[in-house]
């Protein structure tokens, strides 16, 4: 099976779709998206899952369909494929932690400040933290990994148009997501 003609097919239906102003689920009602979506999942040997048919819808976002989007989509498919088979995903729902330590800006500074090599002033941390923050707060954690991140940062840095030094940005970003890992909110709780 070619995995990227059924990516884009599957793009192009649900587009065409959504398009024609149908409300856009994954169900009976839509067979051949179905269809598309289910061998999809089991060319990645991922379950049927909703939080798998999620990765495949957020995919059809994209404005136009490019080899960069499909290489995209294709790596955040084997990510999640890799995490099934290592045991990383259990339910569909992955349970709270009871008890997490709330997380607090100053506390993940002083983290920052003290794993880092280098100088790095407070200014530069928070404008660095609220990019991060917008795609911690918006996006599945489960199937992110720290490139995610450090490309919305990166983006959002720029927008801002804020001078920033990417090195330091790239280990900030490092340090944070290591912090959080540390405390137990890696797999998708608020910041």
């Amino acid at each position: 099976m070619d995995i990227k003609i059924h990516l884009t097919d599957f793009f192009e239906l649900y587009n065409y779709l959504n398009n024609r102003g149908t409300p856009m689920t994954l169900s009976s009602q839509y067979p051949r998206l179905c269809k598309l979506a289910d061998e999809i999942l089991e060319y990645y040997e991922l379950p049927q899952e909703q939080m798998f048919f999620d990765i495949l819808i957020e995919f059809t976002r994209e404005e136009t369909l490019n080899p960069r989007a499909l290489d995209f989509i294709n790596y955040k498919l084997k990510v999640a494929s890799i995490k099934v088979q290592r045991g990383y995903y259990k339910t569909d729902e992955i349970p709270l932690p009871k008890q997490l330590k709330p997380i607090v800006s100053k506390e993940v500074w002083v983290y920052v400040r003290s794993h880092y090599d280098q100088q790095i002033r407070y200014y530069d941390f928070i404008q660095i933290e609220n990019g991060f923050r917008l795609m911690w707060n918006y996006s599945k954690k489960d199937v992110l990994v720290s490139t995610d991140f450090i490309r919305v940062v990166d983006h959002y840095l720029s927008s801002m148009e804020i001078p920033y030094d990417r090195g330091k940005m790239v280990k900030v970003v490092d340090l944070i997501l290591e912090y959080l890992d540390e405390l137990g909110y890696w797999n998708g709780f608020p910041f």
